[in-house]
């Protein structure tokens, strides 16, 4: 889907029960998005109308279940799906840092794109080395300024996002690293100078 709130829920929701989120490119078309379900392997997909429109027309042939989001009509709808949410915990998936987070895809400028496996550590060093360097960077300008652990957001109160969310551009150093820091997100419908 385009960047909606939905999609920063899902990125957290599928991976926490052991699953693997696997954002494609939302600019893709039905034969890229084919390509994308078959190498990947997905069985559930989360979309909007315009996604929804292009992953139907191959979704019955590999057995994916298409949940709608907002202006689509899937098998299921995400807000039907989202109203019987209880107070049931969540199962005990036992997950390892060094399990699979996601597959994100590269843009294929020397073929097909290709699916980058990223595990649990690798998201989250990712994310904390930024936050530490900047936190230490500013400690060295002015010793005054705390480490890490001492006020790590630094008077940062939100972050826009402008790049799609299927892209580690924006997954990572804008909202991943948002919520380390614990910062409002501000996701742009599309971007306008």
């Amino acid at each position: 889907m385009r960047n909606y709130p939905e999609l920063v829920t899902l990125l957290m929701a599928i991976p926490s029960i052991g699953a693997i989120a696997v954002p494609v490119n939302a600019w893709w078309t039905a034969d890229e998005l084919e390509y994308g379900f078959t190498d990947s392997g997905a069985k559930i997909a989360f979309a909007d109308g315009p996604r929804h429109d292009r992953i139907a027309s191959f979704a019955g042939s590999y057995g994916v279940r298409l949940i709608g989001v907002r202006d689509a009509d899937g098998d299921e709808s995400f807000d039907d799906m989202m109203a019987r949410v209880t107070d049931t915990p969540w199962p005990d998936v036992p997950i390892d840092t060094d399990d699979d987070f996601s597959v994100m895809y590269s843009s294929g400028s020397t073929g097909y794109p290709k699916g980058v496996v990223q595990t649990h550590r690798g998201a989250i060093s990712a994310v904390y080395s930024w936050v530490f360097a900047g936190a230490l960077a500013r400690h060295l300008a002015d010793p005054s300024v705390g480490l890490p652990g001492e006020d790590i957001a630094n008077g940062t109160s939100s972050v826009l996002v402008i790049t799609p969310l299927f892209h580690v551009t924006a997954t990572h150093p804008i909202w991943l690293q948002a919520l380390v820091l614990g910062t409002s997100v501000v996701i742009m419908h599309k971007w306008d100078a």
